[in-house]
């Protein structure tokens, strides 16, 4: 509610731990209450959950009931048992089936319920070990230019919860100047922990890997040939054999 897609992961799913909103359960229905209770939990997951209270999450859960109703879970045969923390709203109906002025008004309730900015900041804070000036600096860049917002419409709206290209960008450029890891550093670590290259020759590759796909490729790859061939690419720019990638 997820590898270069850690860098990513996080970040979207510090988000849908946002996915908070102020609510009355108590007039829900008692089908509609079984959702409530299913998303408060899988809001709270260990693992793919968020560092959100009880109430929190009731809240949160809450909201998105009071607005979308059980119907569009009725219409997709999707009962409170099969509600996975591992799935966001959108991938479990389908695009479209929430439509954007629900997903906003959603989002508009959140602060309600929890501070969306600072759980997120808190999430990318364990994971990148930013310290307090990092999260500070994170929460405070998501509230410039709807960034926050730009992040959590998809999970709603969308049958993946990948931002585009221009979100996903600004987002990782944040987290890289608020002290987070470097996108291209990161990889090239990566590349010459194998051994089969130099520190040198790895980030030679990355900075051409980067050039050719920027973050949005790097981070979320659509086409696997696309990623190959740029691979192998940067590779012949570097000296580098492409055997080395294990090709």
């Amino acid at each position: 509610m997820r590898t270069r897609a850690g860098i990513i992961g996080v970040v979207v799913l510090s988000v849908l731990a946002a996915c908070a909103s102020s609510g009355d359960s108590e007039d829900a229905s008692d089908q509609q209450q079984e959702f409530v209770d299913a998303w408060a939990v899988a809001l709270q997951d260990e693992e793919e959950g968020l560092p959100v209270e009880p109430d929190e999450a009731e809240c949160m859960a809450s909201a998105l009931m009071d607005e979308i109703g059980t119907e569009p879970f009725d219409d997709a045969a999707i009962a409170p048992d099969d509600i996975d923390p591992e799935d966001t709203v959108g991938e479990l109906l389908g695009t479209g089936v929430i439509t954007t002025e629900q997903a906003d008004a959603i989002i508009d309730e959140w602060s309600e319920c929890v501070d969306v900015a600072a759980v997120m900041s808190e999430s990318a804070t364990e994971e990148f070990d930013l310290g307090e000036d990092g999260a500070s600096c994170i929460a405070d860049g998501l509230e410039e230019d709807d960034l926050l917002r730009d992040l959590l419409r998809p999970v709603f709206t969308e049958g993946s919860d990948d931002p585009d290209e221009a979100t996903l960008t600004a987002l990782l450029e944040l987290v890289e100047t608020c002290g987070g890891p470097s996108l291209v550093d990161s990889i090239a670590s990566d590349l010459a922990s194998g051994g089969l290259m130099t520190e040198e020759q790895a980030q030679c590759v990355a900075e051409a890997l980067f050039e050719d796909l920027g973050y949005a490729g790097l981070a979320n790859p659509e086409e696997e040939a696309e990623v190959t061939a740029a691979l192998v690419a940067a590779a012949e720019a570097c000296g580098v054999d492409p055997s080395a990638f294990g090709g």
